[in-house]
């Protein structure tokens, strides 16, 4: 019976769809999906996206899914010029260790089946970037997630108990959601996405009822599904779905592809098989001139697509459910209610986790950290071994009287900066503060900061966070109040510099406030080039002393008299210690990190990239932990009394049984 579901998102009215129902049921719901899935809010999934922009993109995806996955992939490449592939689980897990600049993502309606699990699993001790989108909020992905604090999740809550046998409401939705995060006009995909009403939806279906015959189709049920430029989804998805169901074999192939012979099975006019050719405007040329060579004696189904790219993939799945509905019709067949026998459940429930070589470093992850270029089969130098052993040495017997941090990316992860503090780190906060201990944030944000920190931190603690805004342009205390600075006039000089040139797009605008001038870059390529321009402006120009530093989409340029280094001398000032007593903690430490200054301190510790300074700045902890979740291992490490806090002997222990566990992996 129908049943009706409020949520902060929609209220519409939806059929329970339980293991088995039939695939003609499951069809008729597939606008309100559309329409429950374009009036998300979605607004953190798209600053997810948009932070993949500079990364190539793994998308994993297993059953329906995998669909999704490919769609995501294309949507990737197109919208931001970067290489991705969609995969399978296993694809994923077998792939080699430690691959740079790639962002991961897990695609999973209800998150729950145990090859996506083990994906997480994989990602996580990995520390490779990425995100899991789930259609469900709470499922076994999402708490994985949460637990190993990586990817990042996001999950959403259908109001449809769950897809039946094949993936029909829950695979529409998320492509939806999907083109959203990539849309430029959300608001005008989502128009575009409500003309597939009920009514659309009839008329096709009478089509394929009424005016489309099967009049060909062999007792094998074998089908060609050709596309161009458009129309892969598709494809795709018919070959799943009669895979899935039994009903038939699909072969999916793109025009040119099926020159090279594969057109010799329509030779014989005896049960040829069905051709499926989906069309686009962009396409048109090249589909019409294959199409009026194929033999007449075979049967020819042509489906026309839109020209916009992710609207076409949608309508092309759609359209191939429609298509998996009338062979099924032709079969007398509901490939919503298989007979799915036991040996094929036992299959699935296969855990393939501990069977497969997933390939992982065998080295100890810290001396990775350093030099990724070190793999199994390399032998670590013995100077960075040294390195290591002096460092933990001194931080073994160091006492802190302050924990200066960065907050992008270590007390909040990077895709959910929107979000502030993140709510797991305030208690260890208010704990160090309790006992005395300072803490400060050196950060290039400004006033938001402050607005989030007094939302969250209890106000008899304020008096004792500095926070040093812009870089350390102003340093204040979280009870003073602050505004933003006047920016440094010379940054005038260096705009008018860039723009002269074309470093800058016309439509990226600098923000710049006191002695720190920020640029948001629409890729990594912009942003290297700007950096690099950049550079040569401050040598050009005797901007001695102003450096330049870069993050996944945006460099910040600092004058002289400012920088995180400034940050960690007035904690050292406001508290009354050394350098050697201030604990430092950020995200990035690379040489061109907006944190490689912070963490080039005695004691500074990453949570995620590091400088290869073989004295300084490592990241210590664990596989798998990373970010904030990164930032609340190292502050759940640390003892306090009287002020003073160290790291407890535990800490220490971990690391160096991990060393002597694996040291003789590059040998």
């Amino acid at each position: 019976m129908p049943w009706g579901k409020n949520n902060s998102y929609c209220n519409y009215h939806y059929w329970r769809i339980p293991m088995g129902r039939p695939f003609s049921e499951e069809i008729e719901h597939l606008p309100e999906s559309i329409t429950w899935a374009a009036s998300l809010q979605i607004d953190k999934l798209k600053r997810a996206v948009a932070t993949s922009a500079g990364s190539n993109l793994l998308v994993v995806g297993s059953g329906g899914s995998s669909t999704a996955a490919a769609f995501m992939s294309t949507l990737h490449e197109r919208c931001f010029g970067e290489v991705s592939r969609a995969l399978t689980p296993l694809e994923y897990s077998t792939l080699p260790f430690g691959l740079r600049n790639t962002f991961a993502v897990l695609l999973s309606a209800e998150g729950k089946n145990k090859d996506i699990l083990a994906v997480a699993s994989h990602i996580a001790v990995s520390g490779m970037a990425g995100i899991a989108v789930t259609l469900t909020e709470s499922n076994p992905l999402i708490a994985k997630c949460v637990e190993n604090g990586a990817p990042t999740p996001f999950a959403f809550d259908m109001p449809w108990a769950k897809d039946g046998y094949l993936a029909t409401n829950s695979l529409i939705a998320m492509m939806v959601v999907i083109a959203r995060a990539y849309a430029t006009e959300d608001t005008a995909l989502n128009n575009t996405l409500l003309g597939l009403d009920a009514s659309w939806l009839a008329r096709r279906r009478q089509f394929y009822r009424q005016e489309f015959t099967l009049r060909n189709l062999s007792s094998a049920g074998q089908v060609i599904v050709l596309y161009g430029e458009r129309g892969k989804m598709a494809a795709i998805d018919i070959e799943s779905k009669l895979a899935e169901s039994a009903l038939g074999f699909c072969q999916q192939v793109d025009y040119r592809q099926f020159a090279h012979g594969r057109h010799l099975q329509l030779k014989s006019a005896d049960n040829p098989p069905l051709v499926v050719a989906l069309v686009s405007p962009c396409d048109s040329l090249l589909a019409e001139s294959t199409l009026q060579l194929i033999p007449g004696h075979v049967e020819v189904l042509k489906i026309e697509l839109p020209a916009d790219p992710a609207f076409a993939e949608i309508v092309g799945v759609v359209e191939a459910m429609l298509l998996t509905e009338a062979i099924a019709e032709h079969y007398q067949i509901d490939p919503g209610q298989p007979d799915v026998p036991e040996f094929g459940r036992r299959i699935h429930s296969i855990d393939f986790s501990t069977m497969v070589n997933s390939a992982e470093c065998t080295l100890p992850v810290y001396f990775h950290r350093k030099l990724p270029w070190l793999v199994a089969g390399k032998s670590v130098p013995e100077q960075l071994t040294i390195s290591l052993d002096s460092f933990l040495s001194r931080l073994e017997v160091a006492r802190f009287k302050a924990v200066v941090c960065d907050f992008d990316g270590t007390y909040c992860d990077t895709h959910l900066r929107y979000d502030g503090l993140d709510a797991r780190l305030v208690e260890p906060l208010e704990r160090l503060l309790g006992a005395g201990v300072t803490i400060g944030f050196a950060t290039g944000r400004g006033d938001s900061l402050q607005t989030d920190l007094r939302k969250k931190i209890s106000p008899k603690y304020w008096s004792k966070i500095l926070i040093g805004y812009y870089s350390g342009s102003e340093i204040k205390t979280l009870k003073e109040q602050f505004s933003p600075p006047d920016p440094d006039h010379r940054f005038v000089a260096l705009e008018r510099w860039l723009r002269a040139t074309g470093a800058i797009p016309d439509d990226v605008t600098p923000k710049a406030h006191g002695g720190q001038f920020g640029l948001s870059c629409p890729s990594v390529q912009v942003r290297n080039d700007v950096l690099s321009a950049v550079n040569h402006w401050i040598d050009s120009s005797n901007s001695t002393g102003w450096r330049v530093f870069g993050s996944a989409h945006s460099i910040d340029v600092v004058t002289e008299s400012i920088g995180k280094e400034k940050v960690i001398n007035a904690v050292s000032d406001f508290v009354g210690c050394s350098a050697f007593e201030v604990l430092c903690i950020g995200d990035s430490g690379q040489f061109t990190g907006n944190d490689f200054e912070l963490l080039s301190a005695p004691f500074g510790l990453s949570v995620d990239k590091v400088s290869l300074l073989p004295d300084v700045c490592w990241n210590l902890l664990p596989r798998g932990k990373g970010s904030a979740s990164g930032t609340l291992y190292y502050l759940s490490q640390l003892d306090i009394a009287d002020g003073i806090s160290k790291f407890r002997p535990d800490f220490f222990e971990a690391i160096r049984s991990d060393l002597r566990l694996n040291a003789g992996g590059g040998k």
